[in-house]
């Protein structure tokens, strides 16, 4: 075989020294990369914890009302009743009364 001349040692020298430095630069680029990935991905974790807290409120007043309605719709219902009964009472009376007044 053929030793190498002193030129095409520099040569692969210098090959050498450029791949490390160009592996450097892209190494650096791709943290570069996952620190932005890393921080856009932290951004979306905060919006989607703020978004959850807004529909747990959301639920919340929602199961609030819910049961504030069904507390009046049984308060009315009760009402109701009391009515009817105060209602048939009356009829009752006014039966009871004009049947004591054909008697006489």
């Amino acid at each position: 075989m053929f030793e190498k001349s002193q030129l095409e040692k520099d040569i692969e020298q210098r090959e050498f020294v450029k791949r490390p430095s160009s592996i450097f630069v892209l190494i650096a680029i791709l943290f570069i990369c996952l620190g932005i990935l890393g921080a856009y991905t932290w951004k979306l974790q905060q919006e989607l914890l703020v978004k959850e807290q807004e529909i747990a409120s959301i639920k919340n007043s929602c199961y609030q009302e819910k049961t504030d309605l069904q507390n009046i719709v049984r308060k009315l219902e009760k009402e109701n009743e009391k009515l009817r009964d105060n209602l048939s009472t009356q009829v009752d009376d006014t039966k009871t009364t004009s049947s004591a007044a054909a008697d006489r």
